[in-house]
């Protein structure tokens, strides 16, 4: 079963097409060391070398590669596929010589637009529904964070009453692993950026190469 991003009800700012993306894809990963508290390197996608999106039949592959922490081969491989009105999602990296351990991966991380009456959906006890002072919050801030969680509700949503939104979710295996999530105000106006994170445990095996839902990639 493939984890998902969806769009809830069609809004009037969302173009939903094969050929392109809808929304902003990003990804970010920590990496540390048995010996250190605090993750001792954070990968964002806007600090890789290159990226490049290639799209066949409503599968759009986004390729990003090479970082000077990494190395010049640290490829990360983001895959959307489009199916009944939302996008499946995969996440595979390969060629990392940090020589550290994934602390933490973010994917997908997507930003989408929004507006002053966008409401948060997400996973606290039996479920929250917020509305932020969207006035009041600076470009960037994190908005509200939830996790690590096992079982149970495992997808947040940003909606509009009457309009419309968006959610992600994490379905089959990806269930049964240590996660998180977030909801970032955009750092342009009118925007919101959407995370699912995954935590795995620390393995030597993950340090190179691996895929979601965090087992080593072949």
């Amino acid at each position: 079963m493939k984890n998902r991003i969806g769009v809830v009800v069609l809004c009037s700012f969302v173009a939903v097409a094969a050929e392109a993306l809808p929304f902003k894809p990003s990804f970010s990963m920590t990496f540390g060391r048995e010996t250190e508290k605090a993750p001792a390197l954070t990968v964002r996608a806007s600090e890789m070398k290159s990226f490049d999106v290639a799209e066949s039949g409503g599968r759009h592959v986004c390729t990003w590669r090479g970082h000077d922490a990494c190395g010049a081969d640290f490829t990360v491989t983001g895959t959307f596929t489009a199916r009944d009105g939302g996008w499946d999602y995969e996440f595979r990296y390969a060629g990392c010589a940090s020589g550290m351990d994934v602390e933490e991966i973010s994917f997908p991380e997507i930003t989408v637009p929004r507006t002053d009456s966008t409401r948060l959906l997400f996973p606290r006890q039996t479920g929250a529904l917020r509305l932020p002072k969207w006035k009041d919050q600076k470009p960037g801030a994190v908005l509200v964070q939830c996790g690590p969680m096992f079982l149970g509700f495992h997808f947040i949503a940003a909606v509009d009453e009457g309009a419309g939104g968006w959610y992600v979710d994490q379905r089959g295996d990806a269930r049964l692993r240590s996660c998180r999530f977030a909801f970032v105000n955009g750092t342009d106006p009118g925007t919101l950026r959407l995370e699912a994170k995954y935590v795995p445990e620390a393995t030597a095996d993950l340090r190179a190469s691996g895929a979601l839902p965090l087992t080593v990639s072949p």
